[in-house]
């Protein structure tokens, strides 16, 4: 046997069709038997009529044998849901004799049938085969009702079984891969383009293939049997509706219906709050054939370009207290931005940012630079972006401890969110700032690269404590304390940064060094 922030863009049907329906239905097949071709060209008169009603009253018994978890099977013109599948029999009986009466009369039969299924929508054929010829010799002269009988009694065995036509509906309708493609909506944008949080692209299916054809087989409006559901991770998909999402869902005839044109708008991610390179868009077949599932059919992955800067510290110094510590870590996704010249600066909502969001006075987006509205950060400009996840993408720490290793049992650095380590910030101060309560003196003007560690032993009894701080404080009274040295950027490095070039620069107090690296992220 032959196996065989988005909104969708203009289908063009006109058929109202819900989507995001729970299940979908199974298939659901019609025999073709009133118009089912039975012929003998005419060579023995009587037989198709003798065959035909044979036919019209025993066939609906057959049908129902036909019935299965993968069909449900009605005659030519019953009611009973839309259909998907038709089966269409076509039924040939050759007969010859020689000589064809008398007591030596010899007559040859041959016999055989076809059956054909279609996709009742599109009208194309899914599959079709044909028994295996029956052949008879029959001494004598011929008998119109045995040849109905005998043919009769072979086309019931040689008649489609319900697991053959399973197995036909199973192939036809497996849907084992697809296409998908991306590209920006707006035709000035290239690619990779950039992850702002505002353009926009065009995720098009371009083929869901079955066995044998580029789309779902067999979708009716009124019995879908696909339902489909495309994600993306970082980015966001718009709906019918147009609300932003990451799932979008659509039945195997919407995509049927709007073949090689089906698209879906998408809204990039923010490169300041998704530090990614990339998003995946994942198409899923959700339900087929009236069995939920969950199946990954295709995935595309699609670059995007990222802004910032690759960040990295080593970090060593010694003291009494203390002993020698080591620190090595690297941030991702820094990103550094001062401005344009005479642009105003944006201000830091404090009520967003109690409710753990980061949003500027006007409800956007917090992004540098920017300023805080408290007394202690007068004067004080932010120039890279806030973080939501302070942990460093690699690091590495040893300690001697000092004193403290009679003590503490091991110690390590406690990244989660409900204490203190700060990640690297860099602070721009434009003219020299009075800053008693923070610092207990005057900030002088400059550019600032902050950075903390807070470091934890094992101490007997208390477990992990707190111990001390290593960091780069923009404090000048902090820069000659232990664990503390100076943030302040060189001037050389300044420009470097502002043009978002590769930079690197040293700083060091009695007690260590530090060296900061920047490697952009963009090519």
């Amino acid at each position: 046997m032959k196996k065989n922030r988005i909104a969708i863009l203009s289908f063009c049907f006109t058929i109202g069709v819900l989507s995001l329906f729970a299940q979908t239905k199974t298939p659901i097949v019609e025999i073709m038997n009133k118009s089912a071709h039975i012929s003998s060209g005419g060579a023995v008169p009587g037989w198709d009529a003798g065959f035909r009603q044979k036919f019209n009253s025993d066939f609906q018994y057959m049908a129902n044998q036909l019935d299965s978890d993968m069909a449900i099977v009605k005659m030519e013109g019953e009611t009973g849901g839309k259909t998907n599948f038709e089966i269409q029999i076509s039924i040939t009986f050759m007969y010859d004799c020689k000589p064809c009466k008398g007591e030596n009369a010899v007559s040859e039969e041959s016999f055989f049938a076809s059956f054909t299924i279609i996709d009742a929508s599109t009208r194309k054929v899914i599959d079709k085969f044909f028994t295996d010829k029956s052949h008879w010799i029959i001494n004598g002269e011929p008998n119109v009702q045995e040849m109905v009988d005998r043919t009769w009694s072979q086309f019931l065995l040689t008649f489609m079984k319900a697991e053959q036509l399973r197995d036909i509906i199973k192939q036809a309708t497996n849907i084992n891969d697809a296409s998908l493609t991306f590209k920006p909506k707006n035709s000035s944008d290239k690619l990779p383009m950039k992850a702002d949080g505002t353009k926009r692209g065009i995720v098009k299916i371009e083929v869901i293939q079955t066995t044998d054809a580029k789309q779902p087989v067999g979708e009716n409006p009124g019995n879908q049997l696909t339902e489909f559901e495309l994600s993306c991770e970082n980015g966001n998909l718009i709906d019918k509706a147009g609300m932003e999402t990451k799932k979008v869902k659509f039945s195997g005839f919407e995509y049927v219906a709007n073949p090689g044109n089906f698209e879906f708008e998408y809204v990039v991610y923010n490169c300041d709050e998704h530090c990614e390179k990339y998003d995946n868009f994942i198409l899923k077949l959700k339900s087929q054939n009236g069995v939920n599932l969950v199946r990954e059919i295709k995935r595309h992955k699609e670059e995007f370009e990222c802004y910032g800067y690759t960040l990295s510290l080593d970090y060593t110094e010694t003291n009494d207290l203390t002993g020698t510590t080591n620190i090595t870590a690297t941030w991702e996704c820094f990103n550094i931005n001062f401005g344009k010249p005479g642009a105003e600066i944006a201000e830091m909502d404090m009520n967003a940012l109690a409710a753990g969001e980061a949003f500027d006075a006007n409800g956007n987006p917090l992004l540098p630079p920017y300023t805080i509205p408290i007394a202690t950060e007068s004067g004080l400009i932010h120039v890279s972006s806030p973080k939501r996840n302070n942990e460093p993408v690699s690091s590495s720490f040893s300690s001697t401890g000092g004193p403290w290793a009679e003590i503490a049992g091991s110690f390590k650095i406690d990244f989660r969110d409900d204490y203190l380590t700060n990640p690297p910030e860099l602070i721009w101060v434009k003219t020299n700032v009075r800053a008693e309560e923070l610092c207990g003196g005057t900030i002088p003007a400059g550019v600032y690269l902050e950075w903390q560690f807070d470091i934890w032993g094992n101490l007997p009894e208390l477990g992990y404590s707190q111990l001390y701080q290593p960091a780069a404080s923009m404090c000048p009274l902090l820069n000659n304390v232990a664990n503390s040295t100076t943030a302040s950027v060189p001037e050389y490095v300044i420009p470097l940064m502002k043009e978002g070039k590769a930079f690197t620069f040293t700083n060091n107090n009695k007690f260590g060094t530090y060296i900061i690296t920047g490697i952009p992220q963009q090519q």
